[in-house]
């Protein structure tokens, strides 16, 4: 970032001592911004910029964090269906049997889990809808 005026980098420091209660007020604040680091922030506060401050919503980051355990598991049924797939079709009529047992297990996990996924994007949407 460069200086307001005369486009040089910055090269001059501001030593300010600071209480421990004060420390952790700027802290705090600094962390509820936008701003990439406390310098940023007080430099803001000085020129009297604009600071945008962060609001969380902690019940949507909670729907992130399912959502993300969601799409994983999703993505492990995916593949689990794909590598099943691919197996069926180059079958010997010999194995046919045997991996079709192995389709009817996986199938039922794969119903399990898809029976879990329903059940949290209700849970989801029941709390979104609050």
């Amino acid at each position: 970032m460069r200086d307001m005026d005369t486009g040089r980098n910055k090269v001059k420091w501001i030593h300010v001592r600071l209480s421990v209660q004060e420390y952790r007020i700027i802290t705090n604040k600094t962390s509820n911004s936008t701003c990439r680091n406390m310098s940023q922030y007080l430099r803001s506060i000085i020129f009297e910029r604009p600071i945008v401050t962060t609001y969380r919503n902690l019940s949507q980051d909670d729907m992130v964090q399912q959502m993300v355990l969601l799409n994983s598991e999703l993505n492990a049924i995916g593949n689990n269906l794909n590598q099943i797939t691919k197996k069926l079709h180059i079958l010997r009529p010999s194995e046919e049997q045997y991996w079709g047992l192995q389709f009817s297990s996986k199938a039922e996990s794969i119903l399990l889990k898809i029976a879990e996924v329903k059940d949290a994007v209700q849970e989801i949407g029941e709390r979104w809808l609050r």
